[in-house]
């Protein structure tokens, strides 16, 4: 059996190799559907928010890339079909404000038609320079939902359109409301993120926010915390602190470790003491926790994992 260590920097194994980092004892985890977080304090020096004021944005950031993956991989199992919303001809806004006003009018309408409706957008730019707004719902793709959609949209952006309208036929086309799987946040950021159409055209202003998501979209994490673990589990010395086999928080953070580095080769989810997470790794954990549950917190067989 494996000896373990324990040091400042978290538990080793006897050839010295970083196991699990700490502050371990400190540590609290969130679960959401797909999603593990682990959070940990943070020290040092907190840094300053950048500053916005007066500035635009330029095109898609990897913080907002990453927050889209997050909401799309923990909303993969409510959202269940895919709707575009564009423009008609060569008229279209080119000021942001305008844009969004039409979005939150459609938007508003629909929620007052279809209460508790769940949604999530992400805007890009087609060719020729229009924005264009992929709208995820938990609406089911029928005719009667794509022809509601195709009305509040189109009336959103000219209140006297006819059904007889180019704009209104290809909205109530069928392909432009379709059944959609969502998979992994990654795979639709991969499927969106082509670079002409996140680089905001010239001419166009006050764009601002490439996506968003009806309120509770994804749910609240079930917490984990340190404490809690170690009352189910109690299986570290309390004297000496020692981090032996048995000890539950670094059994968990092993597994999904181990996990997320057969995802991610550059992965450092055991080789960090700061907060971090594992996209995919909720279901993992929650497999871990009960393995532990059945054996009371003393794994002596191989991990299943």
């Amino acid at each position: 059996m494996t000896e373990y260590v324990t040091g400042e920097l978290g538990s080793q194994d006897r050839s010295g190799r970083l196991l699990v980092t700490s502050p371990i004892s400190q540590s609290t985890f969130e679960v959401y559907p797909q999603t593990i977080k682990v959070k940990r304090p943070f020290k040092g020096e907190k840094p300053n928010p950048p500053t916005r004021s007066n500035t635009q944005l330029q095109g898609f950031s990897d913080k907002s890339r990453s927050r889209l993956r997050f909401v799309s991989t923990n909303s993969g199992h409510i959202l269940r079909s895919q709707f575009g919303l564009t423009y008609p001809g060569d008229h279209w806004p080119t000021d942001g404000r305008e844009f969004k006003r039409h979005l939150n009018t459609f938007l508003t309408q629909i929620r007052k038609h279809i209460p508790f409706l769940n949604y999530l957008w992400v805007a890009e730019f087609q060719s020729r320079g229009a924005p264009h707004v992929h709208l995820f719902l938990d609406l089911a793709a029928t005719d009667e939902n794509r022809r509601l959609l195709a009305h509040y949209w189109c009336k959103a952006v000219n209140p006297d359109y006819l059904e007889t309208d180019d704009h209104y036929r290809v909205h109530s086309n069928p392909k432009n409301f379709i059944p959609w799987a969502m998979r992994q946040g990654s795979y639709l950021c991969k499927y969106l993120d082509k670079a002409a159409q996140k680089t905001i055209p010239a001419g166009f202003f006050n764009f601002g926010r490439w996506w968003g998501n009806s309120r509770g979209l994804v749910s609240s994490p079930e917490t984990f915390t340190a404490d809690q673990l170690a009352a189910e589990f109690p299986q570290v010395d309390e004297e000496t602190g020692e981090v032996h086999e048995g000890n539950a928080i670094a059994f968990l953070v092993r597994v999904v470790g181990r996990y997320h580095e057969k995802q991610n080769r550059r992965s450092w989810f055991r080789k960090t003491s700061r907060s971090t997470s594992a996209l995919t790794g909720g279901p993992i954990f929650r497999q871990a926790l009960e393995y532990l549950r059945n054996t009371r917190g003393n794994p002596q067989e191989p991990e299943p994992f």
